[in-house]
């Protein structure tokens, strides 16, 4: 059986199946060495204008937000998460400390693994970046979750191109 993670956005309820074919093995080679560097630190500048703040809560589990750069500091504009086993707590905080509403129930968590994204604050500015938010969050989750296996699969797609 294919591994799959379950992913869903929380502001709409929209849910659909991940697996690591779906991540664009020139997308894993950018995007890693970012996401070691923000796991390491307070955070990094990352693409169009954003920064990344990412923290690995165990072995299992990762949150992150995505922010916007403007003349009054950072704003957050997603924030996305991950776990491989059952973490209600992460679920719960996710419905709990929140700007916008969400439609996702609370005490109803996806199966695992999964990544949940939740749209923040919608700043004007970050309409364009939002189109490219659930490629990221594909490509995060599965490093953060399974990086063993997009590791290989970007591996063996980089030798086929």
């Amino acid at each position: 059986m294919e591994k799959k993670i379950t992913h869903v956005t929380l502001t709409t309820g929209h849910r659909r199946d991940s697996y690591v074919d779906d991540i664009d093995a020139q997308l894993y080679f950018k995007m890693r060495a970012m996401f070691q560097d923000a796991v390491r630190s307070d955070g990094v500048d990352f693409i169009d204008n954003t920064y990344l703040k990412l923290t690995k809560i165990d072995e299992d589990s990762y949150i992150c937000t995505l922010h916007l750069k403007t003349k009054k500091g950072l704003c957050p504009i997603l924030t996305t998460a991950g776990s491989k086993v059952m973490n209600v707590e992460l679920w719960a905080a996710l419905h709990d400390n929140c700007f916008t509403p969400v439609v996702t129930d609370r005490n109803k968590p996806p199966k695992v693994p999964f990544i949940a994204d939740r749209i923040e604050v919608p700043h004007p500015d970050a309409v364009g970046i939002f189109s490219w938010t659930g490629d990221f969050s594909k490509c995060l989750g599965w490093m953060m979750l399974f990086p063993n296996d997009i590791a290989k699969r970007a591996i063996i797609g980089e030798q086929k191109e």
